[in-house]
């Protein structure tokens, strides 16, 4: 199975499990392309850039339905259990040869600067340079849309 193909079969399987994640997916992948090419990285290894993050959420197939689409809060076991969505991204990812580049984003993209961040609780530039530029696009992205805990937030808000 080439990368088109394994790519392709996760974002369908995202696609039938819960769409608002895998438009999400899409999204963000996009924007992530269109980011990086504002800031001028077109090298050879974008296309494994935009792969990671258009399956950064793919983990989310093992978290529940009940809670993926929960209104309220999350209890304490729930965020935990969503918390795990980047380390089954991982796993499954690593079934390919060569899944550094492809697994960076969808592992790590829940990192953040001051080290409060999972799973690894990477800091700084312990974070790679291209997920800290994904967890910009992602977290914008969903700020921007409707979830169901929450209204989107404005443009101007989020900035």
């Amino acid at each position: 199975m080439g990368i088109a193909e394994f790519v392709s079969a996760w974002l369908q399987g995202l696609a039938r499990y819960e769409q608002s994640t895998y438009w999400h997916s899409v999204r963000s992948a996009i924007y992530f392309v269109r980011f990086m090419d504002y800031l001028g990285i077109r090298e050879e290894r974008a296309k494994y850039l935009y792969v990671g993050a258009a399956l950064h959420d793919v983990g989310k197939l093992a978290v529940p339905l009940h809670i993926l689409l929960k209104e309220g809060r999350l209890s304490h076991c729930e965020y935990r259990l969503m918390q795990e969505h980047p380390r089954f991204a991982f796993e499954w990812i690593s079934l390919l040869r060569n899944p550094e580049e492809l697994a960076n984003i969808p592992q790590l993209h829940h990192e953040r600067w001051n080290g409060s961040g999972y799973p690894l609780g990477l800091r700084g530039t312990e974070i790679p340079y291209h997920v800290r530029l994904f967890s910009v696009i992602d977290v914008w992205e969903a700020m921007s849309v409707n979830r169901p805990y929450r209204r989107a937030i404005s443009q101007a808000a989020i900035l």
